[in-house]
């Protein structure tokens, strides 16, 4: 029993970390490697990758303990996490970024502000929608039984 306890709670902070660090990933290679001007740095991908997308992910993965686990399961739990994911690593993430000025015209999404929100947004949504199947339908879980998570 203990170990269902354990694991209805660190399931949605790993996964919410797991996704927002590969997301991030995904953005520093289109915004800080294609799209940029100046060239990547090792501080661009420290501070997406690693602070931004493991920041965000533990805070969306807290959001989601604290706001959805043991109250919600099926249709409204992968909902609520699709909400949940658009607001943090979607808009919060991609606006904090495009405010910082200097730090937004590194990363080039400076220059596509609606391309990076909106793309931050939509792969934010889709991350959500399969983090929210995963934890909160039978099969997602047999899934993550599967993979040992």
């Amino acid at each position: 029993m203990n170990q269902i306890n354990r694991l209805m709670f660190t399931r949605p902070l790993a996964l919410a970390i797991i996704f927002s660090v590969g997301l991030e990933l995904v953005n520093y290679l289109v915004f800080g490697l294609l799209a940029n001007t100046q060239g990547a740095n090792l501080g661009q991908f420290v501070w997406m990758v690693l602070l931004g997308g493991i920041g965000m992910g533990a805070v969306l993965g807290a959001f989601i303990d604290i706001i959805l686990v043991g109250r919600v399961s099926g249709k409204e739990g992968i909902q609520g996490t699709v909400l949940l994911s658009c607001m943090t690593i979607g808009i919060t993430a991609k606006l904090l970024t495009l405010n910082l000025t200097p730090l937004a015209t590194d990363f080039g999404a400076s220059y596509f502000p609606a391309l990076y929100l909106v793309t931050g947004i939509a792969t934010a949504a889709i991350s959500g929608l399969i983090m929210g199947w995963l934890l909160f339908t039978e099969e997602g879980n047999d899934q993550l039984d599967k993979w040992k998570l």
